[in-house]
């Protein structure tokens, strides 16, 4: 009897290995791609959630499906530079880009001159949670101090944002519409997260509106604190930090993980079979556990959403993006 278990656990191991190896081997190459490495724009300044996704996909990429990747950071212009640069890009699978919800937004309202057709979103990478965080040292202890501190000399306390127009700049208009003003905050836009958490420790800034896993290091390290995370849970790296209703707040979808989703993109016209593999190991990396385990420890969500499915995730942006301008902004 033993020997028949043993023999019947031999063979389920067997058979997880080769179903382990078939899953892999589903992943067809196309012939002679790729063929040289493939660039990633990041269109965000390096050490930023955006930039740290993609680096922390590399290894697996390489390891794994053997594709060589490097990053490329282009900032400017609230992360246009970078996307238009990639998606005026031959379309050959050779230049792709990381972009992020803010882009959809830029599109909706007219920032940039291009359509939505116009870019091809290949897999979903990472969604995460806005949060508002201030320095340790900062006198301010909960949301409702904060906004009271600003009610007192309203438009002169500055909330840092990686970008305008995007849901971080949304988060602190709605809150101060929260206290009957939506200028009650000043918005400062600077290239990147990385940055605004570097200007809020060094006191150039009263709070900064920020996703988690872009202030992981610095909740980590205790150089900020938490005062509320702006989605309807409470963040794992943050659990003493209120959620906005736990504050007393209407929630508004900006700062949840619903919205603050980002993919990996592409200049439309790929071929088939190019983008198909593009697809495929994309989104293979971003469930990898070493992924998984990364975007647990950095406060995001792996989210390789794919197709149809992603598809209709930027159109639903898409809309709410278009009806923003005067819900938010107004």
């Amino acid at each position: 009897m033993k020997k028949l278990v043993n023999l019947v656990l031999c063979v389920g191991m067997a058979l997880c290995m080769v179903s382990f190896a078939m899953a892999e081997e589903t992943i067809q190459k196309p012939a002679n791609f790729p063929r040289k490495e493939i660039k990633v724009i990041v269109p965000y300044a390096p050490g930023g959630a955006f930039d740290l996704a993609v680096r922390n996909l590399q290894p697996i990429l390489k390891e794994k499906y053997d594709v060589n990747i490097i990053v490329e950071n282009v900032e400017g212009g609230s992360g246009a530079v970078g996307i238009m640069q990639c998606i005026a890009s031959k379309a050959d699978g050779y230049t792709l880009a990381l972009a992020g919800r803010n882009w959809v937004s830029n599109i909706a309202n007219g920032v940039v001159d291009i359509q939505l057709d116009q870019i091809d979103y290949l897999c979903g990478v990472t969604a995460d949670t806005l949060a508002l965080v201030v320095a340790a040292n900062s006198p301010y202890e909960t949301v409702d101090d904060f906004c009271q501190a600003a009610l007192k000399n309203p438009g002169t306390m500055t909330i840092g944002s990686p970008a305008l127009n995007n849901g971080n700049h949304a988060c602190a208009v709605m809150l101060g519409k929260a206290y009957g003003n939506k200028d009650l905050f000043n918005t400062v836009p600077l290239s990147g997260s990385s940055r605004v958490m570097a200007e809020i420790i060094g006191g150039g800034l009263d709070g900064g509106s920020v996703k988690i896993a872009d202030s992981v290091t610095q909740i980590k390290n205790g150089d900020v604190k938490v005062l509320m995370v702006f989605d309807k849970n409470r963040a794992v790296l943050a659990p003493d930090a209120p959620t906005i209703e736990e504050c007393g707040y209407a929630y508004w979808p900006y700062g949840g993980n619903e919205f603050n989703c980002n993919a990996i993109i592409a200049p439309v016209g790929l071929d088939s079979e190019i983008r198909e593999y593009l697809v495929s190991v994309f989104a293979a990396a971003v469930k990898d556990e070493a992924f998984v385990t990364y975007c647990d420890n950095a406060g995001a969500v792996a989210d390789p959403v794919i197709g149809q499915e992603l598809k209709a995730q930027i159109a639903n942006l898409y809309e709410t993006f278009l009806t923003w301008q005067d819900v938010v902004f107004n």
